[in-house]
């Protein structure tokens, strides 16, 4: 009796099962899971809008140049940049520590430059934004008043606190108010000028973020189960329960005579209490809890 007649003929595996296979491999196993409470970074994104507008032609774009320019011309008319990163990738959970904005220079006028950060309360077009249509959306004032030095040719603008981190913690805690930023001169200023590559720029790299954060520890899964007798004839039993991956400690209450009002006799990481009780009925509940909170009652 051959193969064929004992059904045992052997098949390749097709290229398709092979591909499903390395992919649920991938998800489950290669792929890094989030990293909680740890020190975390979102490196070098460069921009998804970036323009310049001039006060001096109030309805002209600039979108499709290949510099952003920030300056003042004749009669304290500025040229202000305006940018827009996507910061989606970070949990929306998570606490910006810092942030770094870096830029390629590719002419400065000076060796610094006052800038004014400046939030945008809408959303624009970098192939049709003005300084007449900024205007009606540039916020009112400055998050950050700060000295960027232009000497560098990769000058960095950088916070570890204030307006500029709490800007673009708005932005991820809620992805939609992401409208970016304006930079401008702090004062009219005709002695300072810089300005740097767009990301239409063809041999040059644009302006990059960089946003440290950590994402905070969830609150640990209620416990699966809590044990104890249902009666006792000396009143001397043991009260357990199931340990919780993540928890720190554990909230046990009792409540006596079936009543409504909960008492609390145990908080710490063990999982049993010993109890000693005079006659009566008595429930019990455990939750697991952390640093960032506590799970439902089991």
């Amino acid at each position: 009796m051959n193969q064929a007649q004992l059904g045992l003929i052997r098949r390749k595996p097709s290229t398709l099962l092979v591909f499903f296979a390395f992919l649920a491999y991938f998800l489950l196993v290669i792929m890094p899971q989030q990293s909680y409470g740890q020190s975390q970074s979102l490196n070098n994104v460069p921009p998804t809008a970036d323009t310049y507008v001039r006060a001096d032609s109030p309805n002209s774009s600039y979108g499709n140049q290949q510099i952003i320019l920030i300056r003042t011309y004749s009669g304290n008319q500025q040229s202000i940049a305006v940018l827009r990163w996507n910061l989606s990738s970070i949990p929306t959970n998570a606490v910006v520590q810092n942030v770094a904005i870096s830029f390629e220079k590719l002419n400065a006028g000076g060796s610094s430059i006052s800038l004014s950060v400046r939030p945008i309360n809408s959303s624009w077009s970098e192939n049709s934004l003005t300084y007449n249509g900024l205007l009606p959306i540039l916020g009112p004032s400055a998050v950050n008043s700060v000295t960027l030095s232009t000497s560098p040719n990769f000058p960095v603008l950088a916070a570890s606190s204030g307006g500029l981190v709490n800007l673009v913690q708005s932005w991820v805690s809620n992805p939609g108010s992401n409208h970016g930023l304006a930079l401008l001169q702090a004062a009219p200023n005709q002695s300072e000028e810089f300005t740097f590559a767009s990301r239409r720029s063809t041999f040059h790299a644009p302006a990059r973020i960089t946003v440290g954060y950590t994402v905070p520890t969830p609150a640990p899964d209620r416990p699966g189960s809590i044990s104890y007798p249902s009666s006792s004839s000396t009143g001397n039993f043991t009260v357990s329960w199931g340990s919780v991956s993540g928890a720190t400690r554990y909230e046990l209450q009792r409540s006596a005579n079936s009543g409504s009002t909960w008492s609390q006799i145990f908080n710490g990481n063990a999982t049993s209490q010993n109890q000693s009780l005079s006659n009566g009925t008595y429930r019990f509940r455990v939750r697991a809890c952390n640093s960032t909170g506590c799970s439902s009652w089991r």
